[in-house]
């Protein structure tokens, strides 16, 4: 399973990305997961990047020592290069199951990166109150 950077002293102990590609293999295999056929692949590809951006979340509360203050509450952030590394190495991981799991429920890579373009644009509108055609 997934070694947890927070209990490493040494960020040289991290796993390789290679390491941590076979720890997303295993995790997804090993993960009941399938879709009603009634739901769309859109929908789909909407929850697979919530669950990303919720692993990628989960882990950051728990390893970073700093908050910022954000549109949606209180953010965690990173403080030191260590804890950078340890957020960045995790999101990867997160990405790497993301997309076996869009790979073992169909899901094709353009449609997960249109929805993600969606939902960064959707949290923009809603946080600023402005269409995402007002940007400019």
């Amino acid at each position: 399973m997934y070694l947890h950077p927070a209990t490493l002293e040494d960020v040289a102990q991290l796993p390789s990305l290679k390491a941590l590609e076979g720890y997303a293999a295993d995790a997804v295999a090993q993960e009941e997961i399938s879709a009603s056929p009634r739901v769309g692949k859109w929908q789909l590809a909407v929850a697979l990047w919530q669950l990303y951006e919720r692993g990628c979340e989960e882990y950051d509360r728990r390893v970073c020592t700093g908050r910022a203050q954000c549109h949606e509450g209180r953010a965690a952030m990173p403080q030191t290069g260590t804890e950078q590394t340890q957020v960045n190495r995790n999101a990867r991981f997160q990405m790497m199951k993301l997309r076996r799991r869009a790979l073992k429920l169909g899901v094709p890579e353009e449609l997960l990166t249109r929805a993600k373009l969606n939902q960064e644009r959707w949290r923009w509108e809603k946080w600023t109150g402005r269409r995402a055609e007002e940007r400019h």
